[in-house]
């Protein structure tokens, strides 16, 4: 398993669809569904397991095989909005085709 750090964005124009998705699916998350945000079609088709930590506010770790530099934005701005609404653990964040799905794994 490859575990790396990745730093949260400054700013993102994915942070609020993100945002609009955990404030009215928060409950759903929480008991373990998968949440759905439609975004535009472009970007870099990623999946990783992110780890999410209340004693980091600027970075967060995942697991992938990815080169981190290449890693999609919008994964990290979903990482970003889980960890401004203090939603700590790990998520399964993934990209395809303009979907980006979140699913509170622990």
């Amino acid at each position: 398993m490859k575990v790396t750090e990745l730093r949260y964005p400054s700013r993102s124009s994915f942070f609020a669809p993100c945002q609009r998705a955990i404030d009215t699916s928060r409950r759903d998350l929480l008991e373990g569904k998968i949440i759905k945000i439609r975004l535009s079609p472009q970007g870099y088709n990623r999946r990783a397991i992110a780890t999410i930590d209340h004693d980091s506010p600027n970075c967060f770790w995942i697991d992938k095989k990815s080169d981190p530099k290449r890693f999609s934005s919008r994964i990290r701005a979903a990482a970003y909005v889980l960890y401004e609404n203090e939603l700590y653990g790990e998520f399964e964040i993934s990209h395809k085709t303009g979907i980006l799905t979140i699913q509170f794994l622990k």
